[in-house]
């Protein structure tokens, strides 16, 4: 990602994220939360654990998730992908190109979609530049 290709990063690192307001000028089309967990899961932690592929923001409920660290980041993933047809995504940092591509982590987008669940545990290969699994080759 770079800014040849009209990429802006802003990030920081544990104890929150950077706000900027619209009303600051700035626009962006996705929202990458990047994080140590490969996506968002329903029952994290337990045997029944289900990774989220997509959602709609609309479905989401930031009270399900932990409020120290699963719940501050659905919530900033619901407020931006709740309004003019933008996604939202949470994944770890090395799957930040797979996640652009949907093929990994949790995209959340506009609407009262349903989770779409994983079947698998998500693939940790190496990603080309286009986003794809070297593995899926």
């Amino acid at each position: 990602m770079r800014v040849e290709r009209g990429v802006i990063v802003i990030c920081t690192g544990g104890g929150g994220f950077p706000v900027v307001s619209q009303e600051d000028g700035f626009h962006a089309d996705i929202l990458l939360l990047l994080t140590d967990v490969e996506a968002v899961y329903v029952n994290f932690g337990e045997p029944d654990a289900r990774g989220i592929a997509s959602i709609g923001a609309g479905t989401l409920r930031p009270e399900d998730f932990a409020k120290g660290s699963t719940g501050p980041k659905i919530e900033a993933a619901k407020q931006f992908a709740g309004s003019k047809g933008r996604r939202a995504a949470i994944g770890r940092l090395e799957d930040a190109m797979a996640i652009l591509s949907e093929a990994a982590g949790t995209t959340v987008q506009q609407g009262n979609d349903l989770a779409r669940y994983r079947t698998s545990k998500l693939d940790t290969s190496p990603i080309d530049q286009k986003g794809q699994s070297f593995a899926a080759k």
